[in-house]
């Protein structure tokens, strides 16, 4: 609903429900801001944000998505072991890849989807699919590569203790609420991992009613 950036003057500010063009709906509001940002434009943007969001509730914009997937897990944390806070597309860095220039970038931009601390005083980090995804399990590793690097500042945050270990949950949901479906590369990456890395999987349906049920899968077992 409302992305902000830095530009070479100053800021961009876009405002609204991004549509892609090939979905015939207007585009977001786009807004260049060099110095302050007046009265009226700060309320235009309010506007069409609220706007985008009463969209989103009547259905007009509907998209069972990651997305919403992920909001309605860190509203019901219980389903997936987890005590709150549960923090939600934390900031991280990850392996880039090809620019299109035949150059490469050493690393990009990521979010961990969810991160929070379990009953059994373990730090969960949540990598969520819709689906078969192929990307899963690395996603996963590459997120628990920069956990490690950054451990001081994520149990701080999450106010645990430095020594706490930490554990994939890779998170499958399936596609409307339904079943949930595993890429066909799943079983030979998870039975590739280390023997002293931590993960579990988890599946999850009934999410689209707001009422998410969580099977999860023993410690370093593959899914059903």
């Amino acid at each position: 609903m409302l992305r902000v950036a830095r530009t070479k003057d100053g800021l961009r500010v876009v405002a609204g429900i991004d549509w892609s063009t090939a979905s015939g709906n207007p585009p977001a509001m786009t807004l260049d801001i060099s110095g302050s940002l007046s009265g009226a434009a700060e309320q235009t943007v309010r506007d069409r944000v609220l706007q985008g969001c009463a969209e989103r509730l009547k259905g007009v914009a509907h998209k069972a998505d990651e997305h919403w997937l992920q909001s309605v897990l860190r509203r019901h944390p219980e389903a997936l072991g987890l005590e709150q806070p549960v923090l939600r597309e934390l900031p991280a860095w990850r392996p880039g890849g090809s620019l299109g220039t035949g150059q490469t970038t050493p690393r990009g931009r990521g979010f961990v989807d969810l991160a929070g601390l379990d009953a059994a005083g373990t730090l969960l980090l949540v990598e969520t699919k819709l689906g078969a995804d192929d990307m899963l399990v690395l996603q996963g590793l590459d997120y628990l590569i920069w956990a490690e690097a950054n451990r001081e500042r994520l149990t701080t945050r999450l106010d645990a203790r430095k020594s706490i270990p930490f554990e994939i949950s890779y998170c499958v949901g399936g596609k409307k609420g339904g079943d949930p479906s595993w890429s066909r590369h799943a079983k030979a990456q998870l039975s590739a991992l280390a023997p002293d890395l931590r993960w579990h999987v988890q599946e999850v349906t009934n999410w689209t009613d707001d009422a998410p049920k969580a099977v999860r899968s023993p410690l370093r077992q593959l899914p059903v």
